[in-house]
């Protein structure tokens, strides 16, 4: 059972479940399978991914009651720990499994349901500095007035970090409604939701301002979007940070196709 310091959300999109797999293949974090009859998690590793035909091959250490447990077909959750949270996959079974040498190889299917556990206070994806200027950030304060322009510097469930020119932070102020916050993504991803004013402070240039928002709602729908954002931007910053950017894929969120429209 999540804490108050956590925050839980399901994901069901077949996109985004499929997406997080294959961030997952570039990470390090501990995967593991837990078997419905056995409080036990058996370290795996995810090996392939198949997105046409919905399978996914496993590799877990050769044990004997792992091993009568997936030819049974006895139902499993994978389960993904971070230093951020957990991701829990479940409902699944093997189709075929296969000893080689010390390991044994597995297949199953896609999963179709993720749920997701973060941390509160961790829960907060930074963006680059080649992320920010390409992200267009809009806050629509007062009907029929020009939106206030800006650079979103991080986002979470929760809010989000904006920065903007001292000029129009000085039109802002501490537990200010925001009609509208609005970012479009490169590829034409885009969300928007109100907000209100929850903190600012001058950046460390001293040129421009650091504003934080707090979505207002923040509803499981809009979360469950925000998360995808908020994954596809960790992955990206990963593959930038990574000595070889070739070992990630880049992320289609920050992939400029010159179509879409800001308004």
């Amino acid at each position: 059972m999540p804490n108050s310091k956590s925050r839980t959300i399901e994901i069901i999109d077949p996109n985004h479940v499929a997406s997080t797999l294959r961030a997952l293949m570039d990470s390090i974090c501990d995967i593991t399978v837990k078997f419905d009859d056995t409080p036990v998690h058996y370290p795996v590793s995810l090996t392939s991914i198949d997105r046409d035909k919905h399978f996914l091959m496993l590799d877990v250490a050769n044990l004997s009651d792992v091993m009568e447990r997936l030819t049974a077909n006895a139902s499993f959750t994978l389960h993904a720990k971070e230093a951020s949270g957990t991701l829990s996959f479940d409902m699944l079974a093997a189709k075929e499994v296969e000893r080689r040498g010390e390991s044994i190889e597995f297949r199953c299917c896609m999963p179709t349901r993720l749920v997701v556990t973060r941390k509160r206070g961790v829960f907060r994806a930074q963006l680059t500095e080649s992320m920010c200027t390409s992200t267009r950030l809009s806050l629509f304060v007062v009907d029929n007035a020009a939106p206030v322009k800006g650079k979103l510097k991080n986002l979470s469930l929760g809010g989000c970090l904006v920065e903007v020119s001292k000029q129009d932070a000085g039109t802002l102020h501490i537990g200010q409604n925001i009609r509208r916050v609005q970012a479009l993504f490169p590829n034409g991803d885009n969300f928007h939701e109100a907000g209100k004013i929850s903190h600012m402070h001058d950046a460390e240039q001293g040129e421009t301002a650091l504003i934080g928002i707090k979505f207002v709602p923040a509803s499981k729908e809009f979360e469950r979007k925000l998360w995808y954002f908020v994954r596809e931007i960790e992955r990206e910053a990963a593959r930038q940070n990574a000595e070889s950017a070739t070992l990630l894929w880049p992320s289609k969120l920050f992939d400029y196709d010159g179509e879409y429209v800001f308004s």
